[in-house]
């Protein structure tokens, strides 16, 4: 009886191979998450930076009537100290008013956009909305109000209602449809339907 049958063999041989197959497939699985728990701490350090400017403002009014002013405004970004981004722009654009930022390529275009929505503040001068410095409105109130909308709009694979809607609470239908007229887009969205 110390002997093994073929069968027994045979079994001893699938459930080995099974078994190695499992932990060759568990030391894999361990590796990626080894690799996935490296890249989060990246990921949870970016979440845990402290913004750059300073983001103290409290301004909350009503409404927000849309005259901007960039009054002798310059920027030198951060991480490029050497190189000036801006320097001395000054314009003035009514509530209402279109404007197009037309110019070769790194002559300021973007930055103005970027220091309007608070990604930077001026090196100098000042940005003002509705006669207010920038920096006296409440962060979160002034993304809430201002967006840029690029030449390539970013559109979601939901209905044109939620795209309007989006990351914006408390809206009903009529400040959804007051938008699309804004845009220039009620007719087009209307036509579709």
């Amino acid at each position: 009886d110390n002997y093994v049958t073929g069968p027994d063999l045979l079994a001893f041989i699938i459930y080995q191979l099974t078994l190695g197959g499992i932990l060759s497939d568990i030391s894999q699985i361990y590796t990626s998450l080894m690799s996935a728990a490296g890249a989060s701490q990246s990921v949870f350090d970016y979440l845990d930076r402290e913004p750059v400017q300073k983001v103290n403002g409290n301004l909350q009014p009503d409404k927000l009537q849309g005259d901007i002013e960039f009054n002798n405004v310059s920027l030198v970004y951060p991480a490029r100290s050497d190189e000036i981004a801006l320097q001395n722009v000054s314009f003035k654009i009514k509530a209402g008013q279109t404007c197009a930022f037309v110019g070769p390529s790194g002559s300021g275009k973007s930055t103005c956009i970027n220091l309007l929505e608070r990604f930077y503040d001026p090196t100098e001068g000042k940005i003002l909305i509705d006669g207010r410095e920038i920096q006296e409105y409440d962060h979160k109130y002034l993304h809430e109000r201002l967006a840029m909308v690029g030449q390539e709009p970013i559109l979601f694979n939901r209905s044109i209602k939620e795209n309007i809607n989006y990351a914006i609470e408390n809206t009903n239908e009529k400040d959804i449809i007051q938008a699309a007229q804004e845009a220039n887009a009620h007719g087009f969205i209307t036509e579709l339907t």
